[in-house]
């Protein structure tokens, strides 16, 4: 009986230690399983209006979140305006078994403040571990209580900026604006941009807008538009409280019919024949001023965009003595792409140059030169002439860029001079070769080139037969007597000359022609 009983205590213990043993085996052979986490998702919510169920007017929204979850799983929201919807509960706790899961989620307006917008986080917790994997943003709370327009009654608004009127230089466009409220209205300076020049008016709330001249970032020719992100914030203390509203601004840029340059060419200015020295003559004593090469200026107007009119001018080009020479145009003739060809136009963005060329012609050259502002070209381009007619001219005065006259180039002037010879018997000889003066000098009294006086004495007569030979004479000239009997043309060794008879009296003359025009002539004295 008592090896019995050990026996029985043996086989209980080995049944216990088995038992043991196989929980153990089981235990290892379980698969410990780890949480899948989704990826962080980020979300703007934006409250709308509604009507509660007990008619009362709320700001509410609602949406959707998903995910998938490996283990049981919970939600918490960190924020009290974010609540999970569980039928009639609206709690910031939920949890569920694993799998793909959809959970509706309100945003109320619980705390809702006017400054800052709030971030609400949702944070799943699987086993020990635990991820935010959604944060919703609540916008801040429109501040309803202030209201932008101007004298007409446009309202502005996040949709509608304040459009700035295109001034000019010196004299800013303002559009004026009044901004309600029950409260103390003012501008964040910090944060308006440098190129609005605001003025507050006398009244709370008024203010006066234009472009700011003086910005170090834009400049007053380029428009500004709505996506270059500019605003006006204005504000207000709202129970100790400062409560911004961003208004977006735009500018127009530069009135749309300015235009100036710097300098200007509107006075006469005389181009070399070469083309290459441009001179402005100023008035009487005041001496000129002189270019090479070309002439330069700098455009101002809207987003740089205007054109080039270029106008042929012809009419009388008269010089005096000691004063500076006057053009006078009797008619215009609009540049048809070849006519003005000798005037040249560089355009780089606001940089203009005229350049000229070489004036091979017998013939001057003259021209206007028009700048205009891409909208006052495009009111008037069918019809150009108007810019020098004599009943609108007045009205482009100040769009006149350069005035230019070049000068011809001389028609070819033959020179024809004489030379005196003497006929002794033995034929012609020069009066030099006998040791006599050369007895053909310039007219000192005449001051037109190839103009002579011939003087004899009269014993020269009574030595020889006297003649003068007509240097350079060439066969499309005609010669002149002006008393044929004490003077006649022969013609030696194909030489032209003229024989002086001495019967010749002081004040017979010999005129060189070419067609009808004269081309020298020589006046004969007897001493």
């Amino acid at each position: 009986m008592k090896n019995l009983k050990k026996m029985s205590v043996k086989f209980y213990l080995m049944l216990a230690l088995s038992a043991v043993a196989v929980l153990a085996g089981c235990k290892d052979d379980e698969e410990v399983v780890t949480p899948q986490f989704p990826d962080l998702k980020e979300q703007t919510v934006t409250l709308t209006e509604t009507t509660d169920e007990n008619g009362n007017n709320v700001f509410s929204a609602s949406l959707d979140i998903t995910f998938s979850a490996n283990l049981d799983w919970t939600l918490k929201s960190d924020a009290a305006w974010c609540r999970f919807v569980n039928g009639e509960f609206k709690e910031t706790t939920a949890s569920g078994k694993a799998g793909d899961q959809t959970l509706k989620v309100e945003i109320s307006d619980e705390s809702w403040n006017y400054t800052s917008d709030d971030v609400a986080q949702i944070t799943l917790q699987m086993g020990e571990t635990n991820e935010v994997i959604y944060k919703l943003v609540r916008t801040r709370r429109p501040f309803t209580d202030m209201v932008v327009s101007d004298s007409e009654g446009n309202v502005y608004d996040a949709e509608h900026p304040i459009v700035i009127k295109g001034g000019r230089p010196s004299d800013p466009s303002y559009i004026e604006i009044t901004v309600t409220s029950d409260f103390q209205i003012g501008v964040l300076a910090e944060e308006l941009p440098d190129w609005v020049l605001l003025e507050a008016g006398d009244e709370n709330g008024t203010y006066s807008l234009a472009f700011n001249e003086n910005s170090e970032t834009e400049n007053i020719k380029y428009p500004i538009s709505i996506e270059r992100g500019f605003s006006i914030p204005f504000a207000v203390n709202y129970n100790g409280e400062i409560i911004s509203e961003s208004i977006p601004v735009t500018y127009e840029g530069l009135d749309s019919e300015y235009l100036s340059f710097s300098p200007s060419y509107v006075s006469m200015h005389n181009v070399s024949r070469d083309g290459k020295t441009i001179t402005a003559s100023g008035s009487t004593g005041s001496g000129n001023v002189t270019y090479e090469d070309k002439l330069e200026t700098t455009i101002l107007t809207r987003n740089d965009d205007y054109e080039i009119v270029k106008i042929v001018q012809k009419g009388d080009y008269m010089e005096y003595p000691g004063m500076d020479p006057v053009f006078t145009p009797t008619e215009y003739e609009l540049d048809n792409g070849t006519n003005l060809e000798w005037v040249s136009v560089d355009k780089n963005l606001d940089k203009v140059s005229f350049t000229f060329t070489e004036n091979r012609t017998e013939e001057y050259r003259a021209a206007l030169v028009f700048v205009l502002p891409r909208q006052l070209y495009d009111e008037v381009k069918d019809n150009l002439m108007q810019l020098v007619d004599d009943a609108t001219y007045t009205q482009f005065t100040n769009y006149t860029v350069l005035n230019v006259y070049q000068a011809a180039e001389d028609p070819a002037v033959p020179t024809v001079s004489f030379e005196a010879y003497v006929n002794m018997g033995d034929g012609l000889q020069s009066f030099t070769s006998i040791g006599q003066d050369n007895p053909v000098i310039e007219n000192p009294e005449v001051v037109t080139e190839n103009s002579y006086i011939a003087s004899f004495e009269k014993y020269f007569f009574d030595a020889g037969t006297i003649y003068l030979k007509v240097l350079e004479y060439s066969s499309d000239m005609t010669i002149d007597l002006s008393n044929s009997t004490n003077l006649e043309v022969s013609d030696i060794d194909g030489n032209k000359y003229v024989k002086i008879n001495s019967s010749v009296v002081s004040g017979d003359k010999i005129t060189v022609k070419n067609g009808d025009s004269v081309v020298a002539e020589c006046t004969i004295m007897v001493y």
